[in-house]
């Protein structure tokens, strides 16, 4: 099953998520798959959405009462997307395996489509604590496409990164592509 960022990447990267300027090279996903995954997944009348839980995978643990979550994921997402407009809000809560650190990311993301161009844009905040040391990071990202007649599509955006954790461990992304 797809992460809930992963599995909306389309509504708010304009280099989707199999290119060399996509998000990845900067945002995390916190991998784009999740293990034993219980999900639920809807669209009507211009909303979708799904909900997630991955149940944990060591030996012993009880994810279900929250006894120790080693492995455990709740995460989801909700949309709406009408005409040319596309927004999404995604959660992730993932309990990494051995219980040694977790994290918490939102992102909230979008796009309008103005015909021969869209416009895309997202922000992200991702929270690590490790239990000795909390690592947070926020993404920014504005994009576009233009088509180019039925030759193809023009990319074009910008990654910003900052992170708190470590002085020297911002970033920028800028990304053009054809």
């Amino acid at each position: 099953q797809k992460s809930p960022v992963y599995a909306t990447e389309a509504s708010w990267d304009p280099f989707g998520d199999s290119q060399a300027g996509d998000s990845a090279r900067l945002l995390s996903y916190n991998n784009s798959r999740t293990s034993n995954v219980v999900s639920y997944g809807f669209a009507t009348n211009g909303f979708y959405g799904e909900a997630q839980y991955g149940l944990g995978e060591v030996g012993g643990n009880n994810s279900l009462t929250g006894a120790n979550s080693a492995g455990r994921t709740l995460a989801g997402f909700v949309g709406y997307k009408s005409g040319p407009f596309d927004v999404v809000l995604t959660n992730q809560n993932i309990h990494d395996n051995p219980l040694t650190s977790s994290t918490k990311m939102t992102l909230i993301g979008g796009n309008y489509d103005l015909g021969m161009a869209k416009l895309f844009a997202s922000y992200a905040a991702e929270k690590t604590s490790s239990g000795v040391v909390t690592r947070d990071q926020k993404d920014l990202l504005i994009g576009a496409t233009v088509a180019v007649g039925t030759a193809g599509t023009f990319e074009i955006s910008y990654l910003g990164k900052k992170d708190t954790l470590v002085a020297t461990k911002d970033a920028h992304q800028f990304a053009v592509g054809y």
